[in-house]
Parts: structure tokens; C-alpha cells; sequence
């Protein structure tokens, strides 16, 4: 459809992420959303430091810390919290109305398939917006394994010769976003999940996807008696390989059948988020939380 079908609507956006206030994609992300029509304000609630792999966690029993922070030229917050945290924070306390939409990310990594999107604290800042009626989607970019080492061991002035790379994700994200708002998509999902391969520009198709079906294999290595320390080696996926010409971002391997016997099938014709990613196409997956599908056929099995 062509974008001057659509009526543009306005409204106040929060950004909120899971790696924190150093994380090289904010600034670029805060500028990119703020250089919207459809965006009247922007505002950050992010936390204060990394906050990988945690979901939609609470911290109900610590208090939170809340600290003002300036993202380039704008004035925002960080919170001693989780994503899900800095989310509801923006939406109900440090600000006098509750935003319009809410974009979490821009995640140092992908967040495709169904493993990566259960875990994600990039994802899990969307979907507390989500419980909060707002408008929400979270936002991934795949990373080259040389790029991960430089963030984990926090050399920023090697991130800083990235700096292309970072305002070129956030313009990519910023029009996806922009697609979103003009055409009210949260009509048809509870909120949307979107992975951009590193090699992505804004001419890039966009494609809509559903969640590839995929299992994690152990999380922790020992270290010694006693004591494990996270270590993913792998991601399983119920996929065929050679839908995947392009090496993924990560170690994977690929089996033929689910190893739970009920596994969601792919039914609407839609190709998976992360074969989307091996093309090196963009990923928007519309997520719906219908939870209670095929309820009817397991009351007949067990009542």
C-alpha cells in the first residue's frame, strides 16, 4: 500500500532496551525516532545497566533507583531495574500521561525464533507495554562475532568506529516504526517483534513473518563442583537448513521434528523470522497473545 493512504497519527514514543545506557544504538535510535512525523515527543527510560536475557522480569522486592541521564540532547531516565521495569516506570510514574507507543531496543542481537523471543528483555519491554494497553515493538540487529567481543568487553572507542553502522540500524528501525504507526498495526497484533540483519539498509525488503520454531540445548557449563556459569552453545531448530543459504549469527542445528509432540505450525503461509534473516531480508512478526488455542481439544482429553 502506498504510505499517503494512510493518515499519519502523532503521539509521545518511549524507548526503552535491555543493554542498558551505554548501549551504541540508543542515541542513534532516539534521534531516528524523534525526526518522525508521527512522533511529537521522545522520551527514555532505560536501565542502568545490562539487562540481557531476563524476559518481562519485575523486580518486586528491590526498590529501583531512578537517576536522570542525557541521551545526546535529550533529557531522560535510567532505573537500577529490568526492561520491563523501565517500561512500566514510563508509562505510569516519570511522566505526567502515558505514552502512545512504546519501542524497546535496539537489542545488541538478534531476537528471532521462538527461544531467543521467550528470553529476550528487549522483547520483554514491549510486551509489559503491552500489558499496559500501549502501543509497543521491540526492535533486534544482528551483530558480526567480532562485534559482540568488542561490546562484552566494553571497549567503547571501538564501538564509537561503528558509528555508521549504529545510525544506519536506527534509520532502518525508525521506518519500520514509522510503517507501523502510519497504518495503526496494533489492529492486528498485541505487539510486533523486528530483526534487522547487519547488513541491512533502507532499501532492504521488509518481510512479515512468524517466529521460527526453536529450542535451546543446555544454558550452563560447569566451572567446577558445584558451580555453572551461563554458556549457550546452540540454538535447535525445527527447520530445514538449506532454508538458511546465509550462515546465521550463531551456532544452530537443525532437526526434522519438534521434541514436543505439539508444536505450533506454520498454517498462514508466512516464512520464519529468523529464514528471513538468513536471506538478509528485515523481520516484522506480529505477536498475539491468544494463549488459549486448542483449549476445546484438551478439555475433551481431560475433563
Amino acid at each position: 500500500m502506498a504510505a499517503d493512504k494512510f493518515k499519519v497519527k502523532t503521539g509521545s514514543v518511549l524507548i526503552t532496551n535491555d543493554d542498558g545506557c551505554r548501549s551504541p544504538f540508543l542515541v542513534p535510535f532516539v534521534k531516528a525516532l524523534s525526526k518522525l512525523d508521527a512522533v511529537s515527543e521522545t522520551r527514555v527510560v532505560v536501565p542502568d545497566t545490562e539487562q540481557s536475557w531476563v524476559a518481562q522480569s519485575i523486580s518486586r522486592f528491590s526498590p529501583l533507583l531512578i537517576q536522570n541521564y542525557e541521551f545526546g540532547s535529550l533529557q531522560g531516565f535510567t532505573a537500577s531495574g529490568t526492561p520491563a521495569d523501565c517500561a512500566s516506570l514510563g508509562i505510569h510514574n516519570l511522566y505526567d500521561d502515558k505514552p502512545e507507543f512504546v519501542c524497546s531496543g535496539i537489542n545488541m542481537g538478534v531476537n528471532a525464533g521462538l527461544a531467543y523471543f521467550l528470553s529476550s528483555g528487549t522483547v520483554g519491554g514491549a510486551a509489559e507495554a503491552m500489558l499496559a494497553g500501549v502501543k509497543a515493538a521491540a526492535f533486534s540487529a544482528e551483530l558480526p562475532h567480532e562485534l559482540y567481543a568488542i561490546w562484552h568487553r566494553g571497549d567503547e572507542e571501538s564501538l564509537q568506529s561503528y558509528s555508521e553502522f549504529w545510525q544506519r540500524i536506527a534509520a532502518i528501525s525508525a521506518k519500520v516504526a514509522e510503517r507501523l504507526i502510519e497504518r495503526d498495526a496494533w489492529d492486528y497484533a498485541s505487539f510486533y517483534s523486528v530483526n534487522i540483519p547487519w547488513s541491512a539498509d533502507l532499501s532492504t525488503p521488509i518481510r512479515t513473518t512468524q517466529l521460527t520454531t526453536a529450542y535451546f540445548g543446555p544454558l550452563f557449563s560447569k566451572l567446577k563442583p558445584d558451580v555453572y556459569q551461563h554458556r549457550h552453545d546452540a540454538l535447535i531448530l525445527i527447520d530445514k537448513e538449506e532454508n538458511y543459504p546465509r550462515k546465521l549469527p550463531f551456532k544452530a542445528t537443525f532437526r526434522d521434528e519438534p521434541p514436543l509432540r505439539f508444536t505450533h505450525k506454520r498454517e498462514n503461509g508466512l516464512p520464519g523470522d529468523l529464514e528471513t534473516l538468513a536471506a538478509g531480508e528485515v523481520s516484522i512478526t506480529p505477536i498475539s497473545y491468544s494463549l488459549s488455542i486448542g483449549g476445546a481439544k484438551v478439555a475433551a482429553l481431560l475433563e
